[in-house]
């Protein structure tokens, strides 16, 4: 009965002392200036659709232990039309990615760029990091309507070039103690 009584004495005054203690603080997000593309690595954007590559920025905020992922599954981007999108697979093929070995940690720094498949017609509004509910805005988005949409090339057309933007990746570097 004593050994019971001080085992659970000992679980409330863990408890109370966890209730004290604040949760780390989130990572923060930036945004960079999207690019829309016709084509990532060679592969096309779907009829009607386009594909944006965003460069993003997350900082790891917290201090001690906490880690944070920098894997591109984290992410989400939401659509004026409201549409919440994942990362299309495409994000493993830019330049610098956002790849799943990355971690970052306290007071570190990762920026990588993610590849959306959007439908024409529709606008990006925010990138979101789902592991923290962090959100950010996404600067200069604009809509590419179904007018002014990239059409795929025919096979054996010789590939297509970027809409509104170079065909350079951006970031992909990380800093800060274990940031890899």
């Amino acid at each position: 009965m004593k050994r019971t009584f001080a085992f659970l004495a000992a679980g409330v005054l863990v408890s109370s002392l966890a209730a004290c203690t604040s949760p780390p603080p989130p990572p923060t997000l930036t945004v960079g200036t999207p690019l829309v593309k016709q084509e990532v690595a060679g592969t096309p954007a779907p009829q009607g659709r386009y594909l944006l590559e965003v460069p993003v920025t997350l900082a790891n905020t917290a201090a001690g232990a906490t880690v944070v992922s920098g894997w591109w599954y984290e992410y989400a981007l939401a659509t004026e039309g409201m549409l919440l999108l994942t990362p299309s697979t495409l994000s493993n093929l830019v330049e610098e990615p956002c790849a799943s070995d990355t971690n970052v940690g306290p007071g570190g720094k990762f920026t990588c760029t993610l590849v959306f498949d959007l439908p024409c017609g529709d606008t990006a509004a925010a990138v979101a990091y789902e592991g923290a509910a962090v959100t950010a805005l996404i600067p200069g988005a604009r809509t590419v309507t179904v007018a002014n949409c990239p059409v795929p090339p025919m096979a054996g057309a010789g590939g297509a070039s970027p809409v509104g933007g170079s065909t350079s990746g951006t970031g992909g570097s990380a800093t800060g103690p274990d940031a890899g």
